[in-house]
């Protein structure tokens, strides 16, 4: 009894090979094929209840290569941190009370009718600020009594 055999060439993953016996014939499809580790982990950013942080996204294909978007970026934020929208493509993360809050920002990378989402993640850890000076000052000099 023969068997199918599928060779993925893990150098090029573009190249894929299926070979097996001529009957019973099978209908499949594999797709789309992403290289193992493509997806990073999430942006994890720290700042003090008296900042805010730019964030930005660059779309990119595979190839790392820039890649339009269908729309424009949809930001999202769990916890006490807020948004403040700057374009198209970035925001404002402005600091909330201490803790941990995580935003999301979700995108169509279909460039047609269909809707194929594209998401990342950035954990925003809030902190008390530190003191950053001591504000050291000095009177007038008076006489001595």
């Amino acid at each position: 009894m023969g068997g199918i055999t599928i060779n993925i060439d893990t150098v090029n993953i573009d190249t894929m090979s299926v070979t097996g016996a001529a009957q019973p014939s099978l209908l499949w499809h594999v797709g789309p094929v992403i290289k193992k580790g493509a997806r990073g982990m999430s942006l994890d950013l720290s700042m003090s209840t008296e900042e805010q942080c730019r964030l930005s996204i660059t779309p990119q294909t595979p190839g790392e290569e820039p890649a339009p978007i269908d729309g424009e970026a949809v930001w999202s934020v769990e916890g006490t941190c807020t948004l403040e929208p700057i374009d198209a493509t970035s925001v404002w993360v402005v600091a909330g009370d201490v803790g941990d809050s995580t935003v999301t920002v979700l995108c169509d990378a279909d460039m047609g009718d269909g809707v194929v989402h594209l998401a990342d993640t950035c954990v925003v850890h809030v902190a008390t600020p530190m003191a950053a000076n001591l504000g050291l000052a000095a009177d007038a000099p008076v006489l001595k009594p």
